[in-house]
């Protein structure tokens, strides 16, 4: 399990072995990678990792970063690396991103509560 702080200046990616996961008590999670996206007012709204764990997806409200791995990479080393920047256009309130399951695309959506807005945008990963 992952997870990634939202704040506009420094991004801190956690790591929770999910393996071992006992629900009865507190669990810590492990400081893996310190992204800075403050040049692309990074905070981050949403992201997912592709049906087969290789690729992942980080959404900011105007920007997609993007990133790959091998099955013998591991992600901390990854997401070091500096990301790729997929494809996008803005969308009101863009709140959650997701991989198509073959992973050649994937989905944004917005958060309204007005149904006429709450729109799906499918991108083609290229």
């Amino acid at each position: 399990i992952f997870i990634i702080s939202k704040s506009k200046k420094k991004q801190y990616i956690y790591k929770l072995a999910s393996n071992n996961i006992n629900l009865n008590k507190e669990q810590i999670a492990k400081r893996i990678v310190e992204l800075n996206l403050s040049n692309y007012n990074g905070k981050v709204t949403a992201s997912d990792l592709s049906q087969d764990g290789n690729q992942c997806l980080i959404k900011t409200y105007n920007h997609i970063f993007y990133w790959e791995k091998t099955e013998e990479q591991d992600w901390e080393d990854i997401l070091n690396n500096e990301p790729s920047l997929l494809n996008y256009q803005g969308e009101p309130k863009g709140e959650a991103i997701c991989w198509s399951l073959n992973g050649n695309s994937f989905f944004t959506t917005t958060e309204s509560k007005k149904e006429e807005e709450r729109i799906l945008y499918k991108y083609l990963k290229k």
